[in-house]
């Protein structure tokens, strides 16, 4: 069985990052190992934990965003297969069909827009602390696609409220561009004020 195509382009992308070998080798040392004790994300930032030894390094990852035109692209891809967005509201790993690859593909970052911190002396940025963060995040998204979405500016109520806002951008396509009408949806209760917009 294949594996999704995006946990693995973005643990090239945390990858390409690395200045040094060994900093890839000490990275999956340590997520093998199972030292790296958090991860998580939130809109153009990741961030974890890493014991080394005794110690334990705090990571942090700046992700650029995706400008409004990139998103507003990715918006319309979504509503144009019903397929897409039934799998991306589906909990956990979604249904993955050529279009879902597709688009999750594009919200991983180029390696340019990914700048680490970490709190340990290594001169070498990212470190090993930090890239074992990132590849231990593309992993996860294997089975949580919305963190990926989150680290990139979107979440789930988004792509609610962006579904909700296209079907009533279809009904008003469907009725003329006239605002809903007792046939569309009853009749309006005594007191209830309409606008006509």
């Amino acid at each position: 069985m294949t594996h999704p195509t995006w946990p693995g382009l973005l643990r090239d992308a945390f990858n390409a990052t690395a200045l040094d070998d060994d900093v890839v080798k000490g990275a999956r040392r340590h997520k093998r190992r199972g030292m790296i004790r958090s991860v998580g994300s939130v809109p153009g930032a990741l961030s974890g934990v890493v014991q080394d030894g005794a110690e334990f390094w705090h990571v942090n990852w700046r992700i650029a965003p995706i400008d409004e035109a990139g998103w507003a692209e990715i918006e319309r891809d979504i509503h144009a297969d019903p397929v897409v967005m039934v799998a991306l509201l589906e909990s956990g790993a979604p249904a993955r069909t050529r279009d879902v690859e597709e688009i999750l593909s594009r919200l991983v970052p180029d390696p340019a827009d990914l700048e680490a911190t970490c709190d340990c002396a290594d001169w070498l940025v990212p470190c090993a602390h930090a890239l074992a963060v990132g590849l231990a995040f593309a992993e996860a998204t294997r089975d949580d696609v919305w963190a990926l979405l989150l680290l990139r500016g979107r979440g789930r109520d988004w792509l609610v409220v962006s579904e909700a806002a296209a079907r009533a951008r279809r009904l008003l396509d469907r009725l003329g561009g006239r605002p809903p009408s007792e046939e569309v949806f009853g009749p309006v209760p005594s007191g209830a004020r309409v606008s006509s917009g």
